[in-house]
């Protein structure tokens, strides 16, 4: 719903992929070449907060590795409420350069999801709004086109549909957040698995609003063939949700010279 607090300067998202349903622990593995992290954290640890999705609810987290110097670390997060098939957003505070309390804690880990961070910057290829459809549209008006050996990354943008305090708090005016989502690819209906991979979704971070680009991925497909690419966004809006479908016309062609 907001900023976690006045004192930590950034934040980066985190995908945990659910695999199982239920209150699952996950893994996450802070990339060594996440330079803006590991220039900006406090050697010891004390400025980070991991969060829910909503921003401000602290997770229960611990340190499983931690060696600054080395440029590495590793967070369990306890008791991730998971929906198998979907990825759930959390959100990695740092930045609090007189931190002096450990946000974190201890307590035994189970195996269960993984957590992932990008450090990649927006591809200006592929980029897609989350807008409504016209009323009366019988197919998506969004078109993609590859070709069957074609493995891409479409990059959703969502912030435009996500409502904003009037006034800023902790100098943003983030409200509505992301909370989860769920990339499908369907024919007529039915499920396309080959063409799509849970593990390849990310949460990119906008740099306009703040906000995560959704990452996924597209691949394989049958020449001369329309697909359905099934985008489904939750939101987390003051203890209420919003649930988003947005649907992009995929166009598998594979051109020649005649």
């Amino acid at each position: 719903m907001s900023w976690y607090d006045g004192n930590r300067g950034r934040r980066t998202p985190i995908a945990i992929v659910h695999t199982g349903s239920g209150a699952r622990d996950a893994r996450v593995t802070i990339p060594s070449d996440h330079a803006v992290f590991w220039n900006q954290v406090r050697s010891d640890h004390l400025d980070v907060v991991v969060t829910e999705a909503d921003g401000v609810t602290k997770a229960t987290f611990q340190f499983s590795t931690w060696d600054y110097a080395n440029k590495s670390g590793v967070i369990d997060v306890d008791d991730v409420t998971a929906t198998s098939g979907e990825v759930s957003l959390y959100w990695l505070y740092f930045d609090y350069p007189s931190a002096s309390v450990d946000e974190s804690t201890t307590f035994t880990y189970a195996a269960a999801d993984v957590g992932y961070i990008d450090v990649g910057f927006l591809s200006p290829f592929g980029l897609l709004s989350v807008v409504p459809e016209a009323p009366g549209v019988t197919k998506p008006s969004r078109e993609v086109a590859k070709t069957t050996t074609e493995s891409r990354f479409l990059y959703f943008r969502i912030a435009d549909r996500l409502a904003l305090r009037p006034q800023a708090v902790f100098g943003r005016r983030h409200y509505e957040e992301l909370k989860a989502v769920q990339w499908r690819v369907q024919l007529a209906g039915a499920d396309q698995a080959a063409m799509y991979n849970d593990t390849a979704v990310r949460f990119l971070r906008d740099p306009r609003t703040e906000h995560p680009i959704v990452r996924v991925q597209l691949k394989g497909g049958a020449d001369a063939t329309d697909y359905t690419g099934i985008l489904t966004v939750t939101t987390d809006l003051g203890g209420t949700e919003q649930t988003i479908d947005t649907r992009v016309l995929i166009q598998v062609r594979d051109p020649d010279e005649v």
